[in-house]
């Protein structure tokens, strides 16, 4: 079964409480913007990388030496990218961009309580604190999510119970889902 969603009916259906503060509206994008471009720049949603601007002095529990770059960043650019999806795990690419510059430096300094918040709001929700993991990688950041982890307190029917994503692409603005029903 498909199902094709528009990013603001992702966002929706993921994060029912809202976006958490700092975070803008993600927008899907062509991947030949610029790195550095902001999420407003992709004006029409026609691409299949997803950016989303981050204010970092937001997120909470920030160590000092990160504030400090937080607040020396400004505004930071994620730009994430689906590379694939196997054995339900979605592995995307993200790349991060402050004042036109590769924030990869930065993911050290808040990468812990990014991680941290990440958890707490996976804990939150039902949701097993490893379902989401980060993987720094040079000058990118992998992150891996495990969907049936994450579909798994869902308040679905009975018979939905167990399904599978066994595809999700962004395309055309949209995110389209392919799933197996048990």
């Amino acid at each position: 079964m498909d199902l094709i969603l528009t990013t603001h009916e992702l966002v929706a259906l993921a994060l029912p409480n809202g976006l958490p503060r700092g975070v803008s509206t993600p927008v899907l994008v062509r991947d030949d913007l610029p790195g550095d471009a902001p999420a407003s720049a992709g004006v029409a949603p026609a691409g299949d990388v997803l950016v989303v601007d981050v204010d970092p002095r937001e997120v909470p529990g920030l160590p000092g030496a990160a504030r400090l770059a937080a607040r020396a960043a400004g505004t930071v650019t994620v730009r994430v990218r689906i590379v694939e999806v196997t054995s339900g795990h979605v592995r995307c690419d993200v790349a991060a961009a402050a004042r036109g510059l590769p924030a990869h430096r930065l993911v050290g300094l808040v990468r812990g309580p990014v991680e941290a918040a990440l958890q707490r709001r996976l804990v939150a929700r039902g949701i097993a604190s490893d379902a989401v993991r980060l993987v720094p990688d040079g000058d990118r950041l992998e992150v891996i999510a495990d969907t049936a982890a994450l579909l798994a307190p869902a308040p679905l029917p009975a018979h939905l119970r167990g399904l599978r994503v066994t595809d999700l692409r962004l395309a055309d603005g949209r995110a389209r889902l392919s799933i197996t029903l048990p």
